[in-house]
């Protein structure tokens, strides 16, 4: 989880939280992006070398707040207002590994633009160190 408190307002600027199967630039993912007007987006690509897909969209105003959960090849994207009630935007499969890189992305798609991103709250909860919310334990808004 994490809040994305600034984004540049680059062409196609996003920021949020991603993980990877590895570094590679190529790699299978899942992530939860923001726009500078607020709109959260998941997307994933389900194997190396594979498309880009959109999972889902929340629309505008729904809040700073990304988080991402991972069971097992499932992976769903959340959005919050306030960091305590999370609206779904989308579940995706992805087969990965049990070890995936996780962290902060930021992007503007314009290798001659460059877009900056200010986060706070990042937090990863490993299952074996603290009990990572079941998806169905996390309160939707509708």
């Amino acid at each position: 989880m994490a809040a994305i408190d600034a984004l540049d307002d680059a062409p196609n600027a996003k920021a949020g939280l991603m993980f990877r199967e590895s570094l590679a630039a190529d790699a299978a993912m899942v992530t939860v992006l923001r726009d500078p007007s607020g709109r959260m987006y998941m997307v994933y690509r389900p194997t190396r070398g594979g498309v880009l897909t959109k999972a889902g969209v929340a629309n505008a105003g729904q809040g700073p707040y990304a988080k991402l959960v991972r069971r097992g090849d499932v992976f769903r994207g959340y959005c919050s207002s306030d960091g305590k009630n999370w609206t779904v935007i989308a579940d995706a499969t992805v087969g990965m590994g049990e070890k995936i890189e996780m962290g902060m992305a930021v992007a503007s798609h314009d290798p001659a633009a460059l877009a900056t991103a200010t986060f706070s709250g990042f937090e990863r909860i490993e299952p074996s160190s603290k009990k990572a919310p079941e998806l169905e334990d996390v309160v939707d808004e509708e």
